[in-house]
């Protein structure tokens, strides 16, 4: 799946390169409050907010995006004082439909790799206490289904505004029962320029 993702990431790269040279690359920054919880019947009363920051560079039918989210647990409405922080990194596929000549509007659909950095305990100290970095990778790091609409509206010349709403679906970890899921919210707001 990691490798997927990988050549998936490669490809939009290169295709953001082509668009680039027709005039249709943009880039951005971008801030992504998120919140949802999880279908474990374990954790069933387990829900998150969370906050994420980064960049993304768009070549009109495909976006990249790169950045941080921390992530803040609560179980039985108590909030666990640890949270947890990944790495991001993500592709989108949209299709932008323009309504009018400032407003465009997209629907989207995608996958986000989250790489855990720290949880109370951070990675490179999970390694040293006996983990392998695949089981830190299998255990904490997690692939999300991303789908939704992003709008852009255009300020002056190629500066634009940009906000979206995206359902998440967090896939589980390898040693989980397939209905184990994590499904949320993301709402990503942002500013951006087109050149």
């Amino acid at each position: 799946m990691k490798k997927v993702f990988v050549i998936l990431m490669f490809a939009a790269v290169i295709g953001t390169a082509a668009f680039a040279q027709q005039g249709l690359f943009s880039a951005g920054l971008v801030v992504v409050p998120n919140f949802g919880g999880q279908t474990d019947p374990d954790l069933n009363k387990s829900t998150y907010f969370g906050f994420g920051y980064g960049a993304y560079f768009d070549a009109k039918y495909a976006v990249v995006n790169l950045g941080l989210n921390s992530v803040t647990p609560y179980y039985d409405g108590t909030m666990d004082p640890t949270g947890t922080n990944y790495l991001t990194f993500g592709l989108l596929g949209k299709y932008p439909i323009a309504i009018g000549e400032k407003f465009t509007i997209a629907p989207a659909v995608g996958l986000d790799y989250q790489l855990f950095l720290n949880s109370g305990i951070s990675r490179a100290d999970l390694e040293n206490t006996g983990y392998e970095a695949s089981d830190v990778a299998e255990q904490f790091d997690n692939f999300v289904i991303k789908f939704g609409a992003l709008a852009d509206f255009t300020i002056i010349g190629g500066l634009y505004v940009r906000a979206g709403v995206l359902a998440d679906l967090g896939l589980p970890h390898k040693d989980r029962e397939p209905a184990d899921l994590t499904f949320g919210v993301s709402i990503p707001i942002g500013i951006g320029y087109r050149f």
